[in-house]
């Protein structure tokens, strides 16, 4: 990655500090924070930190409700790595575009965009960002009322999760389990437990 000087150190620092307030749950310092790095990133000509700065401002926009605002930061990110053919930042911009369409409640295209996802972070065999992956798309079925994928899917989630062993952030954990809780009223517990069960028990290429 090309960078430059002060400018440069700026740009980093700045994303450093994004991250830090997201685990603190300071959005508004966390927007601040990918605003400069955005800024100092284009100043100093990293393209790749400046697309990855745009995508969290754009995930920042979509909690506050602001999809318009998220769709252009996402447009315009999902361009950028395409120029550069930056194969997994393509991944998360696209799966962070099904978050933003089963927002929209478009779940057809979030759905695609979860697939399109999927197809590229199989590729770098990541429990972590397959599972964050299939619980968007999981989300997408279940808001469609399609019980037996979103479960079985929820199940497969939250395996590949125990694998990494990643704690999830408040704001996933809290959707992913609504995601749960809709899918576990169409079913008797045992029902459920057996769907469950099958999810949790398909491999990862599965």
């Amino acid at each position: 990655t090309k960078q430059t000087g002060n400018t440069g150190g700026r740009t980093g620092a700045g994303a450093k500090r994004g991250r830090l307030a997201r685990a603190s749950g300071k959005l508004g310092e966390e927007d601040q924070a990918f605003h400069q790095s955005a800024r100092h990133a284009g100043l100093a000509g990293d393209d790749p930190l400046r697309y990855q700065a745009m995508g969290n401002l754009a995930e920042i926009a979509r909690q506050r409700g602001e999809l318009a605002r998220a769709a252009a930061f996402l447009e315009q990110a999902l361009g950028s790595a395409r120029a550069h053919q930056a194969s997994w930042d393509i991944a998360i911009i696209t799966t962070l575009l099904g978050h933003l369409a089963c927002q929209q409640q478009n779940y057809p295209l979030a759905k695609d965009s979860y697939r399109a996802g999927l197809q590229r972070l199989a590729a770098f065999g990541s429990p972590t960002y397959i599972a964050w992956c299939l619980e968007g798309c999981a989300a997408a079925l279940g808001a469609e009322g399609r019980a037996v994928p979103a479960t079985r899917l929820c199940a497969a989630a939250a395996n590949l999760r125990k694998q990494a062993d990643p704690p999830l952030p408040d704001g996933e954990r809290q959707a992913l389990e609504q995601v749960v809780a809709r899918a576990r009223v169409l079913w008797t517990p045992p029902a459920f437990r057996q769907e469950w069960a099958f999810g949790a028990g398909l491999t990862q290429e599965e």
